[in-house]
């Protein structure tokens, strides 16, 4: 673990230097606290702690810096690629890229056969992005709100798509009984509507109480987190949210975990 400090705006290394030379990472128990922080509670509350208890944090925290590497590789080759003049480098530059690109092909399985990682904020627009358009059969989707800046024209044109193939699909909002009318968005809330009034297998329902957002894409993968996936959109662009989540890609718990949410609707 890194950690750097930021002085009015501007890297200072000098900390940086000083707080490594003095063990903080270690003093402060800064690692302790993140594996312990409010994401990981929930997952165990949600999926149970023995299940959680079995996160390879340490191997998936490799694979996911030797993805982090090969993409800079790969940057860096594209670059090189566009400036070179010969075709011989143009031809050992290409067999890079193809080679780097399998690569993370293979890191990315790696990750996929992990029964249970974390996800970063960054992360979670692109899976559920990923189910609305690769959901075979199921879709499940709770988050307490319900507005137009994520759940956009796309969005409901891909639920509409996948409930014309006959995918069924579930969306849980609301946060209380009484939610404030005033930060309500009623437009994103209408697009979601119309669809649960034309088609008889999408499910709709005003919850109450969804503290725990969660997506199931078929059997393929749950998660369990903190992000509100129909009114945020983790623009990396946009100021930090410290939205982590915890992705399940064994079956049975995914099942599990689909059949307890489904009584609620």
């Amino acid at each position: 673990m890194q950690v750097a400090f930021a002085i009015d705006e501007r890297l200072s290394s000098e900390h940086e230097q000083d707080f490594a030379s003095a063990n903080g990472v270690k003093k402060l128990r800064i690692l302790e606290n993140i594996k312990d922080s409010e994401f990981k509670t929930l997952a165990e509350d949600i999926l149970g702690r023995e299940f959680v208890a079995q996160a390879p944090l340490v191997e998936v925290e490799n694979i996911k810096e030797k993805v982090t590497s090969v993409r800079d590789t790969i940057e860096t080759t594209r670059q090189s690629l566009e400036q070179t003049q010969t075709d011989h480098e143009k031809r050992e530059l290409e067999q890079q890229l193809q080679a780097a690109n399998q690569e993370i092909e293979q890191l990315q399985a790696q990750l996929n056969a992990v029964p249970i990682r974390w996800l970063e904020v960054y992360e979670h627009r692109h899976l559920l992005e990923q189910a609305l358009r690769d959901s075979q059969e199921r879709l499940l989707i709770i988050s307490p709100w319900i507005r137009a800046n994520a759940t956009n024209k796309w969005l409901i044109q891909q639920l509409e798509k996948l409930l014309k193939r006959g995918v069924k699909v579930f969306i849980g909002h609301g946060l209380g009984e009484d939610d404030n009318q005033k930060t309500r968005d009623k437009k994103a809330e209408n697009a979601i509507e119309k669809l649960n009034q034309q088609y008889d297998n999408f499910c709709l329902k005003r919850l109450g109480d969804t503290h725990a957002k969660i997506l199931i894409s078929d059997s393929k993968f749950a998660i369990v987190t903190s992000f509100n996936w129909l009114s945020f959109k983790g623009d990396p662009n946009r100021t930090f949210r410290d939205e982590r989540g915890t992705l399940v890609s064994d079956s049975h718990k995914i099942q599990e975990l689909f059949d307890k949410e489904t009584q609620r609707f």
